[in-house]
């Protein structure tokens, strides 16, 4: 948690860590996770990002096996740092702001060090993608992304990033690959 420093975990059988989605945004810097099966980050399904938090690269991927939503009253901004990695399971999802209650992302890789958003298998429409509603906030920025293996076909917008209202130019410097219907809708 917060003020904990150089935390290595390695060599478990499951997870490196299971933790809350509100809570990840403290795990230390510096930190080594490693494990036989990968040693995924599990967020569990309480997915909600509340608050204002930054997600780092910890070397392993962040794990989404349901829903992930960010937003709140607060108007919570999840920031990605370059080469993080959010793994999504079968049908899993990420909101951004929803019907009522606003909220932000900002995915900032660099050029040579993307923030990745794909399903824990490389199938065509394997996780449903990623939604920004109708309170998402125009602050939102996808630069230096990609965003793969989405678009689940069932779905409403059957994409790999959707939105429900024109937020302005925030999708920049990305891939949009692998799509079970459009790359973005």
């Amino acid at each position: 948690g917060a003020g904990s420093t150089n935390l290595p975990i390695e060599e478990v059988n499951d997870f490196s860590v299971r933790i809350d989605a509100n809570e990840a945004g403290t795990l230390p810097r510096g930190s080594v996770y490693s494990s036989p099966g990968g040693g995924a980050i599990l967020i569990t399904s309480a997915g909600r990002v509340t608050t204002t938090q930054t997600w780092h690269d910890p070397g392993v991927p962040y794990l989404i096996t349901e829903l992930l939503y960010v937003f709140g009253p607060d108007a919570p901004v999840l920031t990605l740092e370059p080469g993080t990695v959010l793994q999504f399971a079968s049908k899993a999802q990420m909101v951004v702001g929803s019907a009522s209650l606003p909220g932000a992302l900002i995915a900032e890789g660099t050029a040579g060090n993307a923030v990745f958003f794909t399903g824990v298998e490389e199938n065509i429409d394997f996780w449903r993608g990623i939604t920004f509603g109708p309170q998402a906030l125009p602050t939102t920025r996808l630069n230096h992304t990609v965003i793969q293996y989405g678009g689940f076909r069932g779905d409403y917008a059957e994409a790999n990033v959707a939105f429900a209202r024109d937020l302005g130019p925030v999708v920049r410097n990305s891939l949009i690959r692998n799509s079970g219907g459009c790359g973005i809708a």
